[in-house]
């Protein structure tokens, strides 16, 4: 169409882009050459929320940097009934409006048990120690069960965004052991004597318990001649002494002690034993020294 001596024609109407593809036309793509960090090779992670200070800042604003001075792991092991201490310690701007947010996650469920100087279980065992203007952020379990094993995880945020430190945990549990094939025997009269070693025990335990089928002999006035003898160095040990054993004796000892797996042996009183063995070797030599004699008798014909 002609107007004033010019053509003019009418500019195409814009074709609608799909909204997906809209959407990639307007998307930068940044390629990082660089190793990844070990945070990013990491599993997902439940973030805690920035502390105050922090949660005005853009996604451009750099956050203070915030890294931990200890190894990436490290192991603890701990006695079952005890309290363990799991060490975590950052190195931080001296700034104190940077002091970064530090949380507690146990890796087997993800639950976070303490954010800050927070604890967010409703176990009363677990708490944080951070003596304040510290860098210290030790996590607490008291009265460890062995079910507590397993890792558990300090984060916090830095300049490069997550930052881990794991712990390991171990709990090793103490066990009784009272030598021998579990069996004793003694004869009637005579001295009962059993010992007790308490294995992987890092911390002597409180008491040792000896029972006689069930019942607690430790402080037995009623039977009398019963002495409980308790070391700690250079073994836990306990020895049990029986004055005068007799048939009653007989039955299942067992060594017990405060969280420690427990061991038993089962005792035989033999009446008159020491007679039987004497009768059984005056027989021997009778039936030794018969024989000699029928030897060099024959030997003689």
């Amino acid at each position: 169409m002609k107007q004033n001596g010019e053509d003019h024609h009418k500019a195409p109407t814009p074709k609608a882009l799909p909204v997906a593809e809209a959407a990639i036309t307007n998307v930068e793509v940044s390629v990082k050459t660089t190793t990844p960090s070990i945070e990013s090779l990491m599993p997902s992670k439940i973030i805690p929320s920035l502390p105050p200070h922090l949660r005005g800042m853009t996604t451009t604003t750099p956050l203070p940097a915030v890294f931990f001075n200890n190894s990436f792991i490290s192991n603890v092991t701990a006695q079952l009934g005890q309290s363990v201490f799991l060490p975590c310690r950052t190195k931080h701007s001296s700034d104190r409006k940077f002091i970064p947010q530090v949380s507690w996650v146990r890796r087997r469920d993800w639950h976070i048990l303490t954010s800050g100087t927070v604890t967010y279980t409703k176990e009363q065992r677990y708490d944080v120690h951070h003596p304040e203007g510290s860098t210290e952020w030790t996590l607490v379990i008291k009265y460890v069960k062995l079910q507590d094993a397993g890792t558990y995880e300090c984060q916090l945020m830095s300049g490069g965004g997550l930052v881990s430190h794991l712990v390991h945990l171990t709990v090793v549990e103490p066990k009784a052991v009272i030598p021998g094939n579990g069996e004793y025997h003694v004869d009637s009269g005579t001295t009962i004597s059993l010992t007790c070693y308490v294995e992987q025990s890092r911390v002597a335990p409180l008491y040792i318990f000896w029972y006689h089928n069930s019942r607690m002999i430790n402080y037995d006035q009623e039977r009398g001649g019963v002495v409980v003898h308790m070391e700690t160095e250079p073994r836990v040990m306990s020895r049990l002494t029986i004055a005068d054993a007799r048939p009653s004796d007989s039955g299942n000892y067992t060594c017990d002690a405060d969280n420690t797996l427990a061991d038993s042996i089962s005792a035989y009183i033999t009446a008159g034993g020491r007679k039987l063995l004497l009768k059984h070797l005056l027989l021997k030599y009778y039936y030794v020294k018969v024989n000699l004699s029928i030897s060099h008798t024959l030997k003689q014909i």
